[in-house]
């Protein structure tokens, strides 16, 4: 007697099989790749391990330093703008980190939120928002490695004070009087 397609005896073989590639899969790739734990040396030899990053331990043993400032600290900025004066402030992130943020001026100013890739000679920047504005905020995902921020400029007459505030994911604040 052979077991019809609909049968509970089937449902139990392709729960099982579906059991045991479930479990593999953890073993060979999740736990590699996500936590740095392998016990079978598969996540070793497809290079997942490198996924997870090194231990905080063997960090510590390789002299890594910390990152200048960790994931998620949030950060703040206030700056002042004379009359047609204008000023980039710039987060250095990787490709994939995410940001939000919220600035508010006392008077409309001209923004350009943007990001420049890093090494790049060419002058090349990619915009995420340009307007003119007194306040905003949102989030956005660094598309590239490099400096992502805003421009702002004041074509007002008066000098306009703007505040700004981030949270989320970055390497560090770019020095805008390095080169």
């Amino acid at each position: 007697m052979t077991a019809s397609a609909g049968s509970p005896r089937n449902a139990l073989g392709a729960l099982a099989a579906a059991l045991v590639l479930g479990v593999t899969i953890v073993l060979t790739a999740v736990l590699p790749a996500e936590y740095g734990v392998d016990p079978t040396g598969i996540g070793q030899r497809l290079g997942l391990l490198q996924l997870a990053g090194p231990a905080p331990a063997a960090a510590a043993e390789a002299g890594d330093e910390p990152p200048a400032v960790a994931a998620s600290a949030p950060g703040s900025h206030v700056v002042t703008l004379a009359p047609d004066e204008g000023i980039e402030y710039k987060l250095i992130m990787t490709s994939g980190q995410r940001l939000e943020y919220r600035w508010i001026a006392s008077a409309v100013v001209h923004v350009d939120l943007h990001g420049e890739p890093e090494g790049d000679t060419t002058g090349y920047y990619e915009s995420y928002a340009v307007s003119n504005a007194r306040e905003m905020q949102g989030k956005f995902s660094a598309l590239f490695d490099g400096t992502h921020g805003w421009y702002w400029r004041n074509d007002g007459e008066e000098a306009v004070t703007i505040d700004l505030s981030f949270g989320g994911q970055y390497v560090g604040i770019k020095d805008m009087d390095a080169p």
